[in-house]
């Protein structure tokens, strides 16, 4: 039997070989860590005339240095020992090694596998590998979350030191929706009261502690910068966490995408009670989201029944089951008239009412729904899409942004301010 001893560090390990009596066979190798490092080792053995079964195969567990060798030695089915650094170092003493010798420490683990010695580091399997890694990834997301929010306070507490107390949760959607626009106290005067009362119940409220803010004047705009880009960043990082509980990456496996068959057609009567089912469900869970676009009034019964009369009311079908509903149509309302549009002499039409099922969400619905407008669009000779968001909606602002769309103005209707957005097809 023969031992092989290999020191790791970040880029080029040692290796050394020994016979049973612990003699060394020739001298020590340096093996990069690449795939071409590990090939140079199987050289090595190959010279010597060492089968697989012929060597136990020994490496210090340093950092995380030593994974991508553990593997690539494991799946060429070599015996692969791990072992911990303090157990390597009573043979290191037993050397006289007491100054720390690459040279030297492949030649001690080496030895520890001749003698067997030592305790056999038990690695996890891959699930656990990876739960472990999402866990720390995890820990590390709560703590700039954190990290976000104590520092957008205390500029807060500077800029408008008022603003906290206002809300439950200063960092709710609302709230952060409302300070990505208005970060100080003079630009949430500057926008109109009714259309803070359409955002929120407190606007009158937060529009008396504005006006008698005692918060600083100096540096204001630096200060109202960073409070801007903290609340982009939260919100990056909290997209993230969603990200881990939707997909679970630490799966050893990812699942199969599974083939879905999908379908666009026009909406017919029969098909309007799971309609305005489809938008009750949607409606109830925007609302526990903090997402007050729709409400009892619009849309209700009679716009969807109208919208199907007209022929301009499509279902969008995942394996025959609505995944989402829209209104594709020429018609708009007046208010787009203030959009500042980039192709008015393009013919154009109008997306009203996309409303995704919430039994199909977090599966990319919005995103193969605008796919399949387009489509649709293109295929009756539309140039333009154009359309409107809510501006406290920040799934539908996402979506748009990411599939090109660019904003050409903003409106006030019932409900409040809507962002208009525009895209060439």
């Amino acid at each position: 039997m023969f031992y092989c001893g290999i020191d790791i560090a970040r880029r080029n390990h040692e290796a050394s070989v020994i016979d049973a009596e612990g003699n060394p066979l020739l001298d020590r190798i340096t093996i990069t860590n690449t795939q071409e490092g590990c090939e140079t080792l199987f050289s090595f053995f190959k010279r010597l005339k060492i089968g697989k079964s012929d060597v136990i195969i020994g490496m210090e567990a340093s950092g995380h240095y030593w994974l991508p060798v553990y593997e690539h030695l494991t799946e060429q089915n070599y015996d692969v020992r791990v072992i911990s650094p303090i157990q390597s170092d009573a043979f290191r003493k037993m050397y006289l090694c007491q100054t720390k010798s690459d040279s030297k420490d492949s030649f001690i683990v080496a030895q520890a596998m001749r003698f067997e010695q030592y305790l056999k580091t038990t690695l996890s399997d891959e699930t656990m590998v990876a739960l472990r890694q999402i866990t720390r990834f995890r820990m590390a997301l709560v703590d700039s979350c954190g990290d976000c929010k104590r520092r957008i306070i205390t500029l807060l507490d500077q800029v408008f030191p008022e603003y906290a107390s206002l809300f439950f949760d200063a960092f709710g959607v609302t709230s952060k929706e409302l300070l990505l626009q208005c970060p100080t106290p003079e630009d949430m005067l500057a926008v109109s009261t009714r259309k803070l009362v359409s955002l929120l119940k407190k606007a009158r409220e937060l529009c008396d502690a504005a006006a008698g803010s005692f918060g600083v004047d100096s540096a204001k705009n630096a200060l109202a910068f960073q409070v801007c880009q903290l609340i982009e960043q939260l919100m990056f990082l909290e997209r993230i966490f969603t990200i881990l509980k939707e997909n679970r990456p630490y799966e050893a496996t990812p699942p199969k995408k599974s083939v879905h068959s999908e379908h666009v057609r026009k909406a017919t009567l029969a098909d309007l009670p799971e309609v305005v089912s489809l938008f009750k469900k949607a409606i109830h869970r925007m609302s526990d989201n903090g997402i007050y676009q729709w409400d009892d009034i619009y849309p209700d019964e009679k716009i969807l029944k109208r919208d199907i009369a007209g022929d301009t009311l499509y279902l969008y079908t995942l394996d025959g089951q609505p995944a989402s509903v829209f209104v594709l149509n020429q018609i708009c309302d007046s208010e787009y008239s203030d959009g500042s549009w980039k192709y008015p002499l393009s013919s154009y039409a109008v997306v009203h009412r996309l409303c995704v099922n919430p039994a199909f969400q977090h599966m990319g619905i919005g995103t193969r729904t605008m796919l399949q407008v387009e489509i649709l669009a293109k295929s009756m000779g539309i140039e333009s899409i154009r359309l409107d968001a809510f501006s406290l909606n920040p799934a539908a602002l996402r979506l748009y942004d990411k599939l090109g769309y660019a904003k050409t103005g903003a409106v006030t209707f019932r409900k409040g301010l809507f962002y208009l957005f525009e895209k060439k097809l």
